[in-house]
Protein backbone atom coordinates (compact mmCIF):
# COMPACT_ATOMS: atom_id res chain seq x y z
CA UNK A 1 0.00 0.00 0.00
CA UNK A 2 1.71 3.65 -0.98
CA UNK A 3 0.67 6.63 0.24
CA UNK A 4 -1.36 7.24 -2.99
CA UNK A 5 -3.60 4.67 -2.15
CA UNK A 6 -4.34 5.56 1.56
CA UNK A 7 -4.77 9.22 0.25
CA UNK A 8 -7.05 7.61 -2.22
CA UNK A 9 -9.13 5.54 0.30
CA UNK A 10 -9.38 8.49 2.74
CA UNK A 11 -10.68 10.67 0.16
CA UNK A 12 -13.60 8.38 -0.86
CA UNK A 13 -14.69 7.46 2.29
CA UNK A 14 -14.84 11.31 3.31
CA UNK A 15 -16.85 12.00 -0.32
CA UNK A 16 -19.55 9.20 0.88
CA UNK A 17 -19.63 9.72 4.33
CA UNK A 18 -20.31 13.71 4.29
CA UNK A 19 -22.64 12.91 1.92
CA UNK A 20 -24.64 10.60 4.24
CA UNK A 21 -24.60 12.67 6.85
CA UNK A 22 -26.65 15.66 5.54
CA UNK A 23 -29.92 12.98 5.67
CA UNK A 24 -29.66 12.02 9.33
CA UNK A 25 -28.38 16.04 10.33
CA UNK A 26 -31.03 17.61 8.55
CA UNK A 27 -33.54 15.54 10.44
CA UNK A 28 -32.26 15.97 13.63
CA UNK A 29 -31.69 19.72 13.33
CA UNK A 30 -35.82 19.65 12.32
CA UNK A 31 -36.11 17.83 15.76
CA UNK A 32 -34.12 20.30 17.82
CA UNK A 33 -35.42 23.64 16.12
CA UNK A 34 -39.40 22.89 16.06
CA UNK A 35 -39.17 21.46 19.43
CA UNK A 36 -41.51 24.28 21.82
CA UNK A 37 -40.76 22.16 25.05
CA UNK A 38 -37.04 23.65 26.38
CA UNK A 39 -36.31 20.13 27.99
CA UNK A 40 -37.10 17.90 24.96
CA UNK A 41 -35.22 20.81 22.95
CA UNK A 42 -32.35 20.03 25.23
CA UNK A 43 -32.59 16.26 24.79
CA UNK A 44 -32.55 15.86 21.09
CA UNK A 45 -29.35 18.56 21.52
CA UNK A 46 -27.83 16.54 23.81
CA UNK A 47 -28.01 13.59 22.10
CA UNK A 48 -27.42 14.56 18.70
CA UNK A 49 -23.92 15.96 19.01
CA UNK A 50 -22.91 13.52 22.02
CA UNK A 51 -21.02 11.33 19.71
CA UNK A 52 -18.43 14.39 18.37
CA UNK A 53 -17.39 14.92 22.30
CA UNK A 54 -16.78 11.29 22.56
CA UNK A 55 -13.02 11.11 22.07
CA UNK A 56 -11.78 9.19 19.71
CA UNK A 57 -9.51 6.68 21.46
CA UNK A 58 -11.72 5.81 23.48
CA UNK A 59 -14.01 4.71 20.03
CA UNK A 60 -11.25 2.98 18.76
CA UNK A 61 -10.07 1.05 21.88
CA UNK A 62 -13.79 0.21 22.53
CA UNK A 63 -14.37 -1.41 18.88
CA UNK A 64 -10.56 -2.77 18.43
CA UNK A 65 -11.78 -6.25 19.99
CA UNK A 66 -14.99 -6.38 17.53
CA UNK A 67 -12.37 -5.36 14.50
CA UNK A 68 -10.16 -8.35 15.36
CA UNK A 69 -13.04 -10.46 14.83
CA UNK A 70 -13.97 -9.37 11.73
CA UNK A 71 -10.17 -9.40 10.90
CA UNK A 72 -11.29 -12.01 7.64
CA UNK A 73 -13.46 -9.70 6.00
CA UNK A 74 -12.14 -6.32 4.91
CA UNK A 75 -15.20 -5.20 3.74
CA UNK A 76 -16.88 -5.57 7.34
CA UNK A 77 -13.94 -3.92 9.18
CA UNK A 78 -14.29 -0.64 6.38
CA UNK A 79 -18.31 -0.52 6.94
CA UNK A 80 -17.16 -0.79 10.87
CA UNK A 81 -14.89 2.23 11.07
CA UNK A 82 -17.71 3.98 8.00
CA UNK A 83 -20.16 3.69 10.67
CA UNK A 84 -18.45 5.11 13.05
CA UNK A 85 -17.17 8.12 11.17
CA UNK A 86 -20.90 8.61 9.97
CA UNK A 87 -22.30 9.01 13.16
CA UNK A 88 -19.07 11.80 14.17
CA UNK A 89 -20.15 13.14 10.31
CA UNK A 90 -23.90 13.51 11.45
CA UNK A 91 -22.75 15.51 14.91
CA UNK A 92 -20.56 17.79 13.26
CA UNK A 93 -23.62 18.87 10.42
CA UNK A 94 -26.09 19.17 12.98
CA UNK A 95 -23.63 21.99 15.27
CA UNK A 96 -23.11 23.54 11.87
CA UNK A 97 -27.07 23.67 10.73
CA UNK A 98 -27.61 25.05 14.24
CA UNK A 99 -24.96 27.52 14.37
CA UNK A 100 -24.24 28.54 10.89
CA UNK A 101 -25.30 32.41 10.00
CA UNK A 102 -29.43 32.63 8.32
CA UNK A 103 -29.26 32.84 4.71
CA UNK A 104 -29.38 36.39 2.92
CA UNK A 105 -31.39 35.36 0.07
CA UNK A 106 -35.19 35.53 0.33
CA UNK A 107 -37.73 33.22 -0.51
CA UNK A 108 -39.10 35.79 -2.95
CA UNK A 109 -35.44 36.83 -4.48
CA UNK A 110 -35.76 32.71 -5.67
CA UNK A 111 -39.01 33.32 -6.77
CA UNK A 112 -38.54 36.53 -8.71
CA UNK A 113 -35.36 34.41 -10.35
CA UNK A 114 -37.49 31.43 -11.65
CA UNK A 115 -39.81 33.60 -13.26
CA UNK A 116 -36.83 34.90 -15.30
CA UNK A 117 -37.05 31.40 -16.77
CA UNK A 118 -39.85 31.13 -18.83
CA UNK A 119 -38.49 34.07 -21.30
CA UNK A 120 -35.32 32.18 -21.69
CA UNK A 121 -36.01 29.24 -23.14
CA UNK A 122 -35.05 29.58 -26.64
CA UNK A 123 -32.02 31.21 -25.88
CA UNK A 124 -29.82 28.91 -24.99
CA UNK A 125 -27.24 31.32 -23.72
CA UNK A 126 -29.42 33.05 -21.51
CA UNK A 127 -30.67 30.28 -20.55
CA UNK A 128 -27.03 28.84 -19.24
CA UNK A 129 -26.22 31.87 -17.65
CA UNK A 130 -29.39 31.83 -15.90
CA UNK A 131 -28.92 28.33 -14.49
CA UNK A 132 -25.21 29.32 -13.48
CA UNK A 133 -26.73 32.14 -11.57
CA UNK A 134 -29.98 30.04 -10.30
CA UNK A 135 -27.15 27.70 -8.70
CA UNK A 136 -25.16 30.44 -6.78
CA UNK A 137 -28.22 31.91 -5.59
CA UNK A 138 -29.08 28.49 -4.02
CA UNK A 139 -25.73 27.75 -2.85
CA UNK A 140 -25.67 31.05 -1.08
CA UNK A 141 -28.92 30.85 0.14
CA UNK A 142 -31.30 28.10 1.17
CA UNK A 143 -28.20 25.51 0.25
CA UNK A 144 -25.69 27.17 2.33
CA UNK A 145 -25.80 25.11 5.49
CA UNK A 146 -25.90 21.93 3.57
CA UNK A 147 -22.78 22.92 1.72
CA UNK A 148 -21.23 23.85 4.61
CA UNK A 149 -22.29 21.00 6.40
CA UNK A 150 -21.10 18.61 3.93
CA UNK A 151 -17.67 20.12 4.10
CA UNK A 152 -16.55 20.14 7.85
CA UNK A 153 -18.12 16.87 8.32
CA UNK A 154 -15.95 15.61 4.99
CA UNK A 155 -12.98 17.54 6.87
CA UNK A 156 -13.35 15.98 10.36
CA UNK A 157 -13.52 12.40 8.73
CA UNK A 158 -10.84 12.73 6.41
CA UNK A 159 -8.78 13.92 9.18
CA UNK A 160 -9.55 11.37 11.64
CA UNK A 161 -6.85 9.02 13.25
CA UNK A 162 -7.31 7.35 16.26
CA UNK A 163 -10.15 5.37 15.91
CA UNK A 164 -8.99 4.09 12.35
CA UNK A 165 -5.25 3.48 14.43
CA UNK A 166 -6.91 1.52 16.52
CA UNK A 167 -9.13 -0.14 14.64
CA UNK A 168 -7.02 -0.51 11.62
CA UNK A 169 -6.56 -4.61 11.57
CA UNK A 170 -4.69 -5.88 8.71
CA UNK A 171 -3.88 -2.75 7.52
CA UNK A 172 -8.07 -1.85 6.82
CA UNK A 173 -9.43 0.68 7.19
CA UNK A 174 -7.28 2.26 5.22
CA UNK A 175 -6.37 6.26 5.95
CA UNK A 176 -3.63 8.31 5.04
CA UNK A 177 -3.36 9.91 8.62
CA UNK A 178 -2.56 6.67 9.66
CA UNK A 179 -0.35 5.77 6.70
CA UNK A 180 1.86 8.90 7.34
CA UNK A 181 1.95 8.81 11.00
CA UNK A 182 3.31 5.26 11.05
CA UNK A 183 5.54 5.99 8.76
CA UNK A 184 6.93 9.22 10.49
CA UNK A 185 7.46 6.46 14.06
CA UNK A 186 9.61 4.69 12.02
CA UNK A 187 11.68 7.66 11.60
CA UNK A 188 11.17 8.40 8.19
CA UNK A 189 12.81 11.46 7.01
CA UNK A 190 10.85 14.48 8.41
CA UNK A 191 11.34 16.52 4.62
CA UNK A 192 9.79 13.34 3.52
CA UNK A 193 6.58 13.07 5.54
CA UNK A 194 5.57 16.74 4.91
CA UNK A 195 6.19 16.12 0.76
CA UNK A 196 3.73 12.76 1.30
CA UNK A 197 0.96 15.63 3.49
CA UNK A 198 1.24 18.04 0.89
CA UNK A 199 -1.75 16.07 -0.97
CA UNK A 200 -3.90 15.89 1.93
CA UNK A 201 -3.34 19.45 2.58
CA UNK A 202 -4.42 20.77 -1.23
CA UNK A 203 -7.34 18.04 -0.15
CA UNK A 204 -8.16 19.81 2.92
CA UNK A 205 -7.91 23.40 1.59
CA UNK A 206 -10.23 22.70 -1.68
CA UNK A 207 -12.49 21.63 1.12
CA UNK A 208 -12.29 24.97 2.93
CA UNK A 209 -12.82 26.84 0.61
CA UNK A 210 -16.60 26.76 0.21
CA UNK A 211 -16.47 27.03 3.55
CA UNK A 212 -14.53 30.35 3.08
CA UNK A 213 -16.39 31.47 0.73
CA UNK A 214 -19.95 31.05 2.49
CA UNK A 215 -19.58 31.39 6.03
CA UNK A 216 -17.02 34.62 6.90
CA UNK A 217 -16.18 35.37 10.55
CA UNK A 218 -17.59 38.51 10.01
CA UNK A 219 -20.78 37.47 8.55
CA UNK A 220 -21.46 34.92 11.74
CA UNK A 221 -20.34 37.44 14.14
CA UNK A 222 -22.59 40.07 13.16
CA UNK A 223 -25.78 37.36 13.68
CA UNK A 224 -27.74 38.73 16.60
CA UNK A 225 -28.48 35.13 18.43
CA UNK A 226 -28.00 31.62 17.84
CA UNK A 227 -31.76 30.96 17.97
CA UNK A 228 -32.22 33.42 14.37
CA UNK A 229 -29.28 31.95 13.20
CA UNK A 230 -30.37 28.56 11.66
CA UNK A 231 -31.88 27.44 8.79
CA UNK A 232 -34.75 29.08 9.11
CA UNK A 233 -35.48 29.22 5.10
CA UNK A 234 -33.41 26.01 4.41
CA UNK A 235 -36.58 24.68 2.76
CA UNK A 236 -39.50 22.85 4.19
CA UNK A 237 -38.65 19.04 5.58
CA UNK A 238 -40.94 16.41 3.50
CA UNK A 239 -44.58 15.68 5.04
CA UNK A 240 -45.31 13.45 7.74
CA UNK A 241 -43.47 14.63 11.04
CA UNK A 242 -44.40 10.99 12.88
CA UNK A 243 -42.30 9.53 10.10
CA UNK A 244 -39.21 12.06 10.56
CA UNK A 245 -39.41 11.86 14.28
CA UNK A 246 -38.98 7.78 14.16
CA UNK A 247 -36.27 8.12 12.09
CA UNK A 248 -34.14 10.50 13.84
CA UNK A 249 -34.99 8.81 16.92
CA UNK A 250 -33.81 5.76 15.00
CA UNK A 251 -30.67 7.16 14.27
CA UNK A 252 -30.21 8.20 17.59
CA UNK A 253 -30.50 5.12 19.19
CA UNK A 254 -27.94 3.61 16.95
CA UNK A 255 -25.53 6.32 17.27
CA UNK A 256 -25.70 6.32 20.89
CA UNK A 257 -25.96 2.96 21.43
CA UNK A 258 -21.97 2.70 19.42
CA UNK A 259 -20.41 5.71 21.33
CA UNK A 260 -22.24 4.97 24.85
CA UNK A 261 -24.30 2.14 25.70
CA UNK A 262 -21.94 -0.32 24.17
CA UNK A 263 -19.25 0.97 25.56
CA UNK A 264 -20.08 1.07 28.86
CA UNK A 265 -21.57 -2.50 28.85
CA UNK A 266 -18.75 -4.26 27.25
CA UNK A 267 -15.76 -2.54 29.98
CA UNK A 268 -18.26 -2.49 32.95
CA UNK A 269 -17.02 -6.36 34.20
CA UNK A 270 -13.12 -5.27 33.58
CA UNK A 271 -13.27 -1.65 35.13
CA UNK A 272 -14.59 -3.06 38.27
CA UNK A 273 -11.66 -5.70 38.44
CA UNK A 274 -9.43 -3.25 37.50
CA UNK A 275 -10.70 -0.99 40.47
CA UNK A 276 -8.79 -3.16 43.20
CA UNK A 277 -5.69 -1.78 41.13
CA UNK A 278 -6.36 1.41 43.28
CA UNK A 279 -5.01 -0.20 46.63
CA UNK A 280 -2.65 -2.88 45.39
CA UNK A 281 -1.13 -1.14 42.25
CA UNK A 282 -0.25 2.16 43.90
CA UNK A 283 2.66 2.74 42.07
CA UNK A 284 1.53 2.38 38.54
CA UNK A 285 -1.69 4.45 39.88
CA UNK A 286 0.60 7.35 41.37
CA UNK A 287 2.73 7.33 38.12
CA UNK A 288 -0.80 7.46 36.00
CA UNK A 289 -1.67 10.39 38.27
CA UNK A 290 1.33 12.29 37.47
CA UNK A 291 1.20 12.08 33.79
CA UNK A 292 -2.32 12.99 34.19
CA UNK A 293 -1.62 16.03 36.17
CA UNK A 294 0.90 16.81 33.45
CA UNK A 295 -1.42 16.28 30.78
CA UNK A 296 -3.97 18.84 32.22
CA UNK A 297 -1.52 21.05 33.05
CA UNK A 298 -0.81 21.56 28.89
CA UNK A 299 -4.57 21.40 28.25
CA UNK A 300 -5.10 23.92 30.46
CA UNK A 301 -2.60 26.19 29.39
CA UNK A 302 -3.10 25.91 25.68
CA UNK A 303 -7.05 26.20 26.09
CA UNK A 304 -6.63 29.68 28.09
CA UNK A 305 -4.41 30.63 25.54
CA UNK A 306 -6.99 29.47 22.42
CA UNK A 307 -9.47 31.63 24.27
CA UNK A 308 -7.71 34.50 24.82
CA UNK A 309 -6.40 34.33 20.93
CA UNK A 310 -10.11 33.49 20.05
CA UNK A 311 -11.39 36.53 21.27
CA UNK A 312 -8.38 38.95 19.66
CA UNK A 313 -9.30 37.52 16.36
CA UNK A 314 -13.04 37.80 16.79
CA UNK A 315 -12.40 41.72 18.05
CA UNK A 316 -9.58 42.38 15.45
CA UNK A 317 -12.44 40.57 12.81
CA UNK A 318 -15.49 43.15 13.72
CA UNK A 319 -12.68 45.99 12.83
CA UNK A 320 -14.26 46.44 9.05
CA UNK A 321 -10.92 48.46 7.97
CA UNK A 322 -8.27 46.11 9.65
CA UNK A 323 -4.80 45.11 7.87
CA UNK A 324 -4.59 42.13 10.32
CA UNK A 325 -7.50 40.29 9.02
CA UNK A 326 -5.30 37.97 6.99
CA UNK A 327 -3.01 37.51 9.63
CA UNK A 328 -5.98 36.54 12.62
CA UNK A 329 -7.91 34.50 9.48
CA UNK A 330 -4.30 32.80 8.95
CA UNK A 331 -4.42 32.23 13.07
CA UNK A 332 -6.90 29.59 12.19
CA UNK A 333 -5.85 27.65 9.34
CA UNK A 334 -3.41 25.27 10.97
CA UNK A 335 -6.34 24.04 13.44
CA UNK A 336 -8.60 23.72 10.12
CA UNK A 337 -6.10 21.67 8.48
CA UNK A 338 -5.56 18.79 11.40
CA UNK A 339 -3.76 17.63 14.14
CA UNK A 340 -1.12 15.51 12.29
CA UNK A 341 -0.66 18.05 9.60
CA UNK A 342 0.40 20.95 12.07
CA UNK A 343 2.39 18.79 14.38
CA UNK A 344 4.76 18.04 11.66
CA UNK A 345 4.72 21.42 10.33
CA UNK A 346 5.71 22.55 13.54
CA UNK A 347 8.33 20.00 13.96
CA UNK A 348 10.09 21.15 10.89
CA UNK A 349 9.90 24.77 12.26
CA UNK A 350 11.38 24.00 15.99
CA UNK A 351 14.02 21.94 13.86
CA UNK A 352 15.31 25.05 12.29
CA UNK A 353 18.57 26.65 13.40
CA UNK A 354 16.98 29.20 15.25
CA UNK A 355 14.03 27.66 16.71
CA UNK A 356 16.21 24.28 18.01
CA UNK A 357 16.79 25.49 21.06
CA UNK A 358 13.06 25.28 21.94
CA UNK A 359 12.72 21.87 20.21
CA UNK A 360 12.76 19.37 23.27
CA UNK A 361 10.83 21.77 25.58
CA UNK A 362 7.46 22.27 26.14
CA UNK A 363 6.96 24.78 23.60
CA UNK A 364 5.91 22.93 21.03
CA UNK A 365 3.58 20.88 22.66
CA UNK A 366 1.71 24.20 24.03
CA UNK A 367 2.16 25.95 20.69
CA UNK A 368 1.02 22.72 18.97
CA UNK A 369 -1.95 22.06 21.43
CA UNK A 370 -3.51 25.94 20.96
CA UNK A 371 -3.25 25.91 17.48
CA UNK A 372 -4.81 22.78 16.99
CA UNK A 373 -8.01 24.03 19.52
CA UNK A 374 -7.88 27.17 17.92
CA UNK A 375 -10.96 27.05 15.69
CA UNK A 376 -13.00 25.49 18.02
CA UNK A 377 -12.26 28.19 20.38
CA UNK A 378 -12.71 30.56 17.83
CA UNK A 379 -16.38 28.90 17.48
CA UNK A 380 -16.92 29.03 20.92
CA UNK A 381 -16.19 32.82 21.76
CA UNK A 382 -17.89 33.67 19.13
CA UNK A 383 -21.01 32.03 20.48
CA UNK A 384 -20.72 33.16 23.65
CA UNK A 385 -20.32 36.52 22.40
CA UNK A 386 -23.52 36.31 20.33
CA UNK A 387 -25.69 34.61 23.86
CA UNK A 388 -24.51 37.33 25.38
CA UNK A 389 -27.13 40.15 26.54
CA UNK A 390 -25.08 43.47 27.21
CA UNK A 391 -28.71 45.19 28.68
CA UNK A 392 -28.82 42.20 31.44
CA UNK A 393 -25.12 42.44 32.21
CA UNK A 394 -25.53 46.41 32.49
CA UNK A 395 -28.50 45.85 35.20
CA UNK A 396 -26.52 43.25 37.00
CA UNK A 397 -23.73 45.60 37.41
CA UNK A 398 -25.73 48.02 38.51
CA UNK A 399 -27.50 45.66 41.37
CA UNK A 400 -23.49 44.65 42.09
CA UNK A 401 -23.40 48.48 43.46
CA UNK A 402 -26.16 48.73 45.51
CA UNK A 403 -25.43 49.52 49.34
CA UNK A 404 -28.41 46.65 49.99
CA UNK A 405 -26.24 42.90 50.45
CA UNK A 406 -29.12 41.26 49.40
CA UNK A 407 -29.14 43.12 46.26
CA UNK A 408 -25.70 42.63 45.72
CA UNK A 409 -25.87 38.93 45.78
CA UNK A 410 -28.70 39.27 43.17
CA UNK A 411 -26.33 41.42 41.12
CA UNK A 412 -23.22 38.79 41.65
CA UNK A 413 -26.06 35.75 40.86
CA UNK A 414 -26.76 37.54 37.78
CA UNK A 415 -23.42 37.82 36.61
CA UNK A 416 -22.84 34.07 37.02
CA UNK A 417 -24.93 33.22 34.82
CA UNK A 418 -24.24 35.13 32.34
CA UNK A 419 -21.12 35.22 32.22
CA UNK A 420 -19.14 33.06 35.02
CA UNK A 421 -20.86 29.37 34.02
CA UNK A 422 -21.01 29.76 30.36
CA UNK A 423 -17.01 30.26 30.39
CA UNK A 424 -16.23 27.60 32.96
CA UNK A 425 -18.16 24.85 30.96
CA UNK A 426 -16.42 26.75 27.71
CA UNK A 427 -13.33 25.97 29.01
CA UNK A 428 -14.15 22.86 30.76
CA UNK A 429 -14.93 21.34 26.47
CA UNK A 430 -11.65 22.76 25.26
CA UNK A 431 -9.43 21.43 28.11
CA UNK A 432 -11.03 18.30 27.07
CA UNK A 433 -10.76 18.19 23.48
CA UNK A 434 -6.53 19.48 24.10
CA UNK A 435 -6.49 16.49 26.92
CA UNK A 436 -7.19 13.80 24.15
CA UNK A 437 -5.41 15.01 20.90
CA UNK A 438 -2.84 11.95 20.49
CA UNK A 439 -1.53 13.19 17.24
CA UNK A 440 -0.37 16.18 18.62
CA UNK A 441 0.86 14.73 22.17
CA UNK A 442 2.70 12.01 20.84
CA UNK A 443 4.62 14.16 17.53
CA UNK A 444 5.76 17.39 19.51
CA UNK A 445 6.23 16.05 23.62
CA UNK A 446 9.45 16.41 24.82
CA UNK A 447 11.18 13.53 25.55
CA UNK A 448 11.71 13.30 29.16
CA UNK A 449 7.27 14.09 29.24
CA UNK A 450 4.60 11.13 28.59
CA UNK A 451 1.17 12.27 28.15
CA UNK A 452 -1.40 9.79 29.42
CA UNK A 453 -2.94 9.81 25.82
CA UNK A 454 0.44 8.53 24.81
CA UNK A 455 0.79 5.81 27.17
CA UNK A 456 -2.97 4.55 26.54
CA UNK A 457 -2.37 4.95 22.99
CA UNK A 458 0.45 2.75 23.00
CA UNK A 459 -1.07 0.17 25.77
CA UNK A 460 -4.19 -0.04 23.98
CA UNK A 461 -2.52 -1.65 21.21
CA UNK A 462 -2.09 -4.56 22.87
CA UNK A 463 -5.55 -5.83 24.22
CA UNK A 464 -8.44 -4.57 27.15
CA UNK A 465 -6.87 -5.17 30.36
CA UNK A 466 -8.32 -4.17 34.06
CA UNK A 467 -4.95 -1.73 34.52
CA UNK A 468 -5.74 0.39 30.99
CA UNK A 469 -9.51 0.49 31.94
CA UNK A 470 -8.52 1.70 34.83
CA UNK A 471 -6.00 4.67 33.76
CA UNK A 472 -8.65 5.47 30.80
CA UNK A 473 -11.59 5.87 33.52
CA UNK A 474 -8.93 8.23 35.25
CA UNK A 475 -7.99 9.92 32.28
CA UNK A 476 -11.88 10.67 31.29
CA UNK A 477 -12.73 12.19 34.05
CA UNK A 478 -9.94 14.60 35.36
CA UNK A 479 -10.96 17.12 32.57
CA UNK A 480 -14.38 17.68 34.21
CA UNK A 481 -12.86 16.94 37.79
CA UNK A 482 -10.87 20.45 36.66
CA UNK A 483 -14.06 21.96 36.06
CA UNK A 484 -15.65 21.19 38.37
CA UNK A 485 -13.22 22.39 40.66
CA UNK A 486 -12.82 25.95 38.52
CA UNK A 487 -17.03 25.79 39.18
CA UNK A 488 -16.80 25.86 42.98
CA UNK A 489 -13.81 28.14 43.18
CA UNK A 490 -15.86 30.70 40.78
CA UNK A 491 -18.90 30.32 42.14
CA UNK A 492 -17.32 31.26 45.68
CA UNK A 493 -15.71 34.02 44.23
CA UNK A 494 -19.21 35.67 42.98
CA UNK A 495 -16.97 35.92 39.47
Amino acid sequence: MTADDAIFCSAVRSLIVCVLSLLPARLLWWQITTSRNDSRKACWLAASVAPFFVPELLTGFTWRIVSARLVQSDTATELLYGLLLLCRAVSVAVIVMLVVPRSGVSDEAIHSWKLLRAGLRHHWKLHLGWSVSMLRLMVSGPWRPFVIAACLSGLVSFQEFETAALVQIDRHPITWTVWLFDAHAKHQPLARSLWLSASPLMLEILLLLPVLWLWSPEDSAEQPNTREAGLLNSGRMPSGNRLSTLAAASWLVVSLCLFLAWPVLSNTKPLLLGLKMLWTSTAMVSQALEQIAASLGFAFAASVLAMILATLILRILKIRSNGWKPVALLLLLPGLLGSLVTAIGLLAVFQTPRARLFYDSWLPMLLGLTLSILPRAFLIVALLHRMFDAAAWHSAVLLSASGDPQVRGLGAKIRWRLRGIRWIAAGTLLVHWCYWDVTTASVLRPVQLEPVVTRLYNEMHYGRTEAVLLITVLAAVAPWLLGGICWCVARLARI
